[in-house]
């Protein structure tokens, strides 16, 4: 397994599905995650984002 290294500070949009959640960057392609957890997943990406210093 192999793990790729994703530069967060550069995340500029969280877009929220069903089952999935779209994660856009400022320098490269998007980033799906999806599954029963991905929703939650976002919200928290979401938040985290909005409240960092």
């Amino acid at each position: 397994m192999t793990w790729l290294p994703f530069d967060h500070s550069l995340l500029t949009g969280v877009t929220l599905g069903h089952h999935e959640v779209v994660l856009s960057y400022s320098v490269c392609a998007p980033l799906l995650l999806a599954g029963p957890a991905a929703p939650w997943l976002g919200v928290a990406i979401e938040h985290r984002r909005r409240t960092a210093p």
